[in-house]
């Protein structure tokens, strides 16, 4: 087993915006099923749940440091046509996006996160004294793809060393 490692080296991948850039934090995801109380009249002392069915994802925010050439799309006059070119960000644009883990020592390949996401919030940097700038955007995780098809996230541990 890897020793447990930082989050430095992890990098998160849009291929079809191409967006690059210094990340400087990708959010955590949570996964969560919802409860209904099954209580009733003969419930004694505690309320009686079930789990629910279906999972949430939480919504996942991302911080790059500003590069001012990025061409930024949030004023919604074309969230019609989301396709973003190439280095730019998008409000609404849909891909695949891969998160992918640092490779620590003792392992061959990475751990990678992989599901259908779509761009639902950018925010402009605060202008701080002696402070980087830095552009924040929230991922809704969609899990379908852009012809509506369910397609479920996929987690891939890493490959331990042999």
């Amino acid at each position: 087993m890897s020793p447990p490692g930082s989050g430095n080296k992890a990098s998160i991948s849009f291929p079809v915006a191409g967006l690059t850039g210094c990340f400087t934090m990708i959010g955590g995801i949570e996964m969560e099923v919802g409860d209904e109380d099954v209580s009733c009249l003969n419930t004694d002392g505690l309320q009686e749940v079930e789990l629910q069915d279906i999972a949430t994802m939480s919504e996942t925010e991302v911080e790059m440091l500003l590069d001012d050439t990025l061409n930024i799309i949030m004023d919604g006059t074309d969230l019609a046509d989301p396709t973003p070119a190439l280095g730019e960000l998008k409000l609404k644009h849909k891909e695949l996006i891969t998160i992918t883990g640092a490779t620590r020592n003792g392992d061959d390949t990475p751990a990678e996160f992989a599901a259908w996401g779509g761009i639902k919030k950018i925010s402009l940097p605060e202008y701080v004294n002696n402070t980087t700038r830095r552009l924040k955007f929230t991922i809704k995780w969609l899990n379908r793809d852009l012809t509506g098809t369910q397609v479920k996230p996929t987690y891939t541990p890493a490959v331990p060393t042999v």
